[in-house]
């Protein structure tokens, strides 16, 4: 008998084994040349479980873990992912289950966005939450460049760190991000992510300041997710720019990021940016990004992004 419940910590090393097991097993399904999937790190696991406790799901067959399935909440914007399935369980209903669950459980916590990404050569995967009410979308691009970058930092922007204030400071940075975020896509809030991430030790939140006003934001983090990772790159899992601004921002964020990538050690950033805001790609692009990867966004018929694709609003659902 199938059951659905609450993921618990505990749960977690079995979590890990199964979601190397069976994304390598997809990867190798889909042609990947290398598909191997290493293990995260417990930490990050514990991580994204601490996003959203009540909203993340196992599902056991005979008391043995079958299935599970993360989701995260940023506001009033919902995602879930990852989710796996036994390999040999396969085709009994079990992803639609707990899939199903989940989703739920997001739209009772009042999200207005429900979303995803799959890999984007999936077709098995397209068609399964296809299947689910989901609805194609843009694609998301993984993009790096290598750092420092060249040119001078311009003097019209305060970066601020997070992480490098405190009390009622680090209070008013945060009401910052926020506004700015709902001014993107009202409901938006990255607040509880930023302190999860200094939290659990992989990140932090940049803001970009321009006369005591935020003008950009970024959710940064600077630790590798498996145990096999190299400690290369600051991974930028969201990247907002004001309604209004344009390439200077930009160009004075990409700065900011850079200087903390290498203060942190690191030698290269990587975006996760949308093409549903072709603008901004392009113009990240035209800076010598490249290109390294591609997921396809899906969200729920019903339940769309409503943002303005002129703006940049680039975000990781992942």
């Amino acid at each position: 008998m199938a059951v659905v419940r609450c993921m618990l910590e505990s749960d977690l090393a079995e979590v890990r084994l199964l979601l190397s097991k069976a994304f390598t097993a997809a990867r190798r399904m889909d042609g990947v040349k290398e598909p191997r999937i290493h293990l995260c790190r417990m930490a990050f696991l514990r991580m994204y479980l601490a996003a959203n406790p009540g909203g993340s799901f196992v599902l056991e067959q005979d008391g043995r873990l079958a299935a599970y399935c993360f989701s995260h909440m940023w506001g009033t914007t919902g995602w879930l992912g990852p989710l796996s399935v036994v390999p040999s369980l396969q085709g009994r209903g079990f992803g639609k289950e707990i899939v199903q669950v989940t989703k739920d459980h997001l739209l009772s916590q009042g999200a207005e966005v429900v979303g995803l990404e799959l890999n984007a050569q999936s077709s098995k995967n397209l068609a399964f939450y296809s299947k689910l009410g989901f609805v194609a979308q843009k694609m998301t691009v993984d993009l790096i460049h290598e750092v420092p970058r060249a040119g001078s930092e311009s003097k019209s922007f305060q970066p601020a760190l997070l992480s490098k204030v405190t009390g009622e400071q680090q209070r008013q940075l945060l009401e910052y991000a926020r506004i700015l975020s709902t001014s993107l896509q009202p409901g938006l809030d990255y607040n509880s992510e930023v302190r999860l991430a200094r939290e659990f030790g992989f990140g932090d939140g940049l803001l970009l300041l321009r006369d005591d006003q935020a003008v950009a934001f970024a959710l940064i983090h600077a630790e590798p997710y498996s145990q096999e990772e190299e400690r290369f790159f600051l991974k930028v899992n969201a990247l907002q720019v004001a309604p209004g601004h344009g390439d200077e921002v930009l160009e004075g964020l990409l700065h900011a990021l850079s200087k903390t990538a290498i203060e942190a050690g690191l030698r290269g950033l990587h975006i996760r940016a949308c093409t549903r805001y072709p603008k901004a790609v392009n113009w990240l692009l035209s800076e010598g990004f490249k290109a390294v990867h591609n997921e396809l966004r899906m969200t729920l018929d019903g339940y769309p992004q409503t943002d303005d694709p002129s703006v940049v609003n680039f975000s990781k659902w992942e």
